[in-house]
């Protein structure tokens, strides 16, 4: 019985933890664009949000 209980409490925290996952993976990324995309247009002090955007992407997807 008690192995039971464990294994519907794992399945259970697995489910959630998955859920959780799923859910928050573009988190990291978001931050990342929004960061370099400020960075870029301090630095740079480009006038174009869109030719920065396109940097920022392509800087971030090469790493």
């Amino acid at each position: 019985m008690i192995k039971i209980k464990n294994f519907f409490f794992i399945t259970i925290f697995l489910v959630i933890a998955i859920m959780l996952t799923l859910r928050f993976q573009d988190y990291n990324l978001k931050k990342a664009m929004d960061a370099c995309l400020v960075g870029t247009t301090k630095l740079n002090k480009l006038s174009n949000l869109d030719e920065a955007k396109k940097f920022c992407e392509d800087k971030i997807k090469k790493k």
